[in-house]
């Protein structure tokens, strides 16, 4: 969307348009604009409307949505071709012959035990976690990947669970399009969980995760303190090298455009006047970074693929939160939230179901298209 066309009479003494006429147009125009593909609930005043169809189609989308959150476990990712190869290695462990799991690089002195997680993976990662089981027999590693094979019909994702990063992203997602006020109790219950979990040392996508990153650390720290949960900034601070940077992981080799966005929107909308500094200096360095970026023309990204993406930077980055309104934002990002389209990338290309899906797209375009409807009738 392009900002609205000014006459001149919007312009000061200096002959330049005055931000406080700019941003109330775009303001007016992004309100009054339809949102993308709602022709079927376009709302059209001095004219009959069939209430009821409308309403029941979005009561009915609320229903599939509210039962697939009901029914979150560990996390619903697609499986990965790789990690299957690696379970379809493991021999039976019981001497006889085949392979232990029919239906599907090594480091042979490691001390493997020491870096096991307490659910029995690696790194939750199914691959690793065969080659441990390749070179321990540990009945932990059997046991995980066990439930793995079970829960996925003989296949096996990149890294799994993923409880924590699905529930916050789904979160996000749901705030974002405009719809958390029909799923009120399964956020509060997202939260809950996320914040039971949530440790001065970061969190990373799973409860039992060795490897804590600023993206899920920086998207758990702003939305449980937007929702009233005390979190420290310690878990920041985690992620700053002593260069004044900030870093997915420690030692990593690449910088991510999404994760220093979550940095930047944590520290802009989750930040108290009695903070420790870190907040200061992480909005910082993640503004900077992403107006280079931006700048440059370079917003791809390593840890997804969404045509949106450089949209939903631009948008952040120009309207701060104390300069931004939901249902401006909401219009905004019916054009950027991907739907099923968005891809994650990890040791493979993967999805996640239950936050990038057609279903929350299209329940967001109706109901705004009914939030339009609404206001022209007032």
């Amino acid at each position: 969307m392009t900002p609205p066309k000014q006459n001149n009479s919007t312009r000061n003494n200096n002959g330049h348009l005055d931000k406080h006429v700019w941003f109330a147009g775009f303001i007016v125009e992004a309100l009054q604009s339809e949102a993308p593909e709602a022709v079927a609930h376009k709302p059209v005043v001095g004219k009959t409307q069939h209430k009821g169809e409308p309403t029941r189609h979005i009561d009915e989308m609320i229903g599939s949505v509210r039962a697939s959150l009901r029914s979150m476990g560990d996390g619903d990712i697609s499986f990965s071709p790789y990690d299957t190869a690696w379970i379809a290695l493991v021999k039976k462990l019981d001497g006889g012959e085949g392979p232990q799991f029919p239906s599907l690089e090594g480091i042979p002195d490691l001390d493997w035990l020491k870096l096991q997680s307490p659910g029995g993976s690696f790194m939750s990662s199914a691959a690793s976690t065969a080659y441990a089981l390749i070179q321990t027999g540990n009945k932990k590693c059997l046991e995980y990947l066990t439930d793995i094979v079970d829960k996925f019909n003989g296949g096996a994702p990149f890294a799994y669970p993923v409880e924590l990063f699905e529930r916050l992203w789904v979160v996000d997602r749901l705030e974002r399009l405009g719809l958390s006020s029909y799923f009120r109790s399964e956020i509060d219950s997202c939260l809950d969980y996320a914040y039971r979990h949530w440790s001065d040392e970061g969190i990373g996508f799973t409860w039992d995760d060795m490897v804590r990153d600023v993206d899920d650390t920086a998207m758990g720290f702003r939305l449980l303190r937007q929702h009233g949960y005390h979190v420290s900034t310690g878990a920041l601070k985690r992620f700053e090298t002593k260069d004044g940077e900030f870093v997915v992981y420690p030692g990593q080799s690449s910088q991510s455009v999404t994760a220093m966005y979550n940095l930047y929107r944590a520290a802009d909308q989750a930040a108290f006047p009695d903070d420790d500094d870190v907040v200061q200096r992480a909005k910082a360095y993640s503004y900077a970074f992403l107006r280079e970026r931006r700048a440059s023309g370079d917003l791809n990204d390593k840890l997804i693929i969404s045509s949106g993406l450089p949209s939903e930077v631009a948008y952040g980055l120009n309207f701060p939160w104390k300069a931004n309104l939901p249902r401006v934002e909401t219009r905004m990002y019916l054009e950027q939230y991907g739907g099923g389209d968005n891809v994650w990338i990890g040791k493979v290309l993967y999805r996640m179901h239950l936050f990038n899906n057609d279903l929350f797209l299209k329940l967001a375009k109706a109901d705004f298209s009914n939030f339009q409807r609404q206001c022209r009738l007032e």
